[in-house]
């Protein structure tokens, strides 16, 4: 069998042992304990139809300047019909409001009910000195979606962006201008190797000695992915002096989301000892602006409409994520993951398509490059690879935020035979990709391609090539599907 590892490409194999020194260690237990402490899990409730409170949607806060005081992110309590706080440490829950608001930041300063018993009264965190350096880590202490618990996430500072400004692109960045109460040229701290997610916002992100470097902040849904990002600590500076008002913009943005409440989200698949859920669902006319090579998209495209083969806009696909490390699978509408022989799998056209997906956590670029070997392994099967130079990087790409992607296609075939009309082969689409923290691969496998060969040197005669060229619709959805998997951005 022909050796695999060339198809990752030069680039990706001469990063192995590039792994960056961590300048930072995650806090010690006690210290984790003490600044776990501190946090809330900031609720948005409205009334019902019966005149009932009841929470929609929940973000994080953290005890900042007095004992009952909180701060959280702006777009997570904007449009409530009232704020509460709930407190691990004192097993309660208060009403809050808006004492002081920092718009263009997304920042609020919540002041807490004092006269309920028991009297609320946290430990107010402090800021941190630590002037943050490329690749230095630190810990997220943010209440994901639909957990109460507080749930310590590493990230890493990757300070490609400090702006909002430099971190979104194209049409995003449009609509968030467009908005005009979030500042874009503010600044903000980048992070990656981790994941700030739905519910995250407000969130305290602390160094090893449990001091608070940055707020988390973000829950832009960017197509299949999702972007966020820290707000130094240091803008707290000027919350004290701030007003209260919050512009009207702000309230029910749907470019910001915080943890809805609800329906936990829906297990997608657990493979590897990793589980995807399913994160929301899009078409595909919201997903294909957002990609991280809109040139090779556009560029399938127009090959599959050369064809005859095009893609209905309103087509609708699943988004999976890997809650921990952010690697977002999609998947078309109402996919059935199964796990096989420890990958996410799944078969659609009588079993002529082969979807096959993998997360595996991962400690440096080598156990990545380690972890694509074994996937392109058990989907090649046992078969002979070819690669076809056409639809695949000479290099991988490399994303601003240092994440590694490589699409690539190939042919399969049993070994010592030809690949040509006739031949016993299969054909992959394929994308391989990292962030030193993860390491994710995402593919279709077409078993049609022998029947696909002979029909194209018949000229697509008969009612059997009809049949072959009508499941091209179906195959191209997957091959889309495969072409916007990605690593969220924070």
């Amino acid at each position: 069998m022909r050796p695999l590892a060339p198809l990752l490409g030069p680039v990706a194999m001469a990063l192995v042992g590039c792994t960056p020194a961590w300048a930072q260690t995650a806090p010690d237990d006690a210290t984790l304990t003490k600044a776990r402490n501190s946090v809330v899990q900031v609720q948005c409730e409205q009334k019902n139809g019966q005149g009932v409170w009841g929470v929609v949607s929940a973000a994080t806060g953290f005890a900042w300047s007095a004992p009952t005081n909180v701060v959280t992110a702006l777009h997570a309590v904007s449009g409530c019909g009232r704020v509460t706080v709930h407190s691990n440490l004192l097993n309660a829950t208060r009403v809050a409001k808006v004492s002081h608001a920092l718009t263009g930041k997304d920042l609020v300063l919540l002041d807490v009910d004092k006269q309920t018993q028991p009297l609320w009264s946290l430990e107010a965190m402090k800021p941190s000195s630590v002037v943050p350096t490329t690749f230095s880590r630190y810990t997220v202490l943010g209440i994901p979606k639909d957990m109460i618990p507080v749930d310590p996430t590493l990230v890493e500072f990757h300070g490609s962006a400090s702006t909002l400004k430099g971190l979104l692109k194209g049409a995003l960045l449009e609509e968030v201008t467009k908005q005009g109460w979030l500042d874009v040229t503010a600044a903000i701290m980048h992070f990656g190797g981790g994941h700030i997610a739905p519910g995250h916002s407000g969130a305290p992100i602390i160094d090893s000695s449990g001091r608070v470097v940055a707020i988390a902040d973000g829950g832009l849904a960017a197509g299949a992915l999702e972007i966020g990002w820290g707000i130094p600590v240091s803008s707290l500076g000027a919350i004290l002096s701030a007003g209260t008002t919050v512009p009207a913009a702000v309230a029910k943005n749907p470019l910001f989301f915080s943890g809805d409440v609800g329906a936990p989200p829906a297990v997608a698949a657990e493979c590897q000892g990793q589980t995807l859920t399913k994160v929301r669902s899009e078409r595909f006319s919201a997903m294909r602006g957002f990609v991280d090579d809109p040139n090779g998209l556009a560029y399938l495209l127009n090959t599959f409409k050369g064809f005859g083969v095009e893609l209905q806009e309103d087509y609708v696909f699943d988004i999976l994520q890997d809650r921990e490390s952010g690697a977002t699978i999609v998947v078309p509408e109402g996919t059935q993951l199964e796990e096989e022989g420890g990958l996410c799998v799944a078969r659609f056209h009588d079993g002529a398509f082969e979807f096959k997906a993998s997360v595996e956590h991962v400690t440096s670029f080598g156990g990545a490059v380690a972890a694509a070997l074994r996937y392109e392994t058990a989907v090649a099967g046992g078969l002979s690879p070819v690669l076809d130079q056409q639809f695949s990087y000479r290099t991988p790409l490399q994303r601003f935020d240092g994440v590694l992607v490589n699409r690539k296609a190939y042919f399969l075939g049993v070994p010592g035979m030809p690949v040509g009309p006739g031949a016993p082969i299969d054909y992959v689409f394929q994308t391989l990709a990292t962030n030193n923290r993860g390491a994710l691969g995402v593919s279709v496998t077409d078993h049609m391609q022998g029947q696909k060969s002979a029909c194209a040197a018949t000229w697509w005669k008969g009612s059997a090539c009809a049949a072959v060229r009508a499941s091209q619709e179906e195959f191209l959805k997957l091959v889309m599907a495969v072409q916007m998997a990605g690593w969220s951005i924070g």
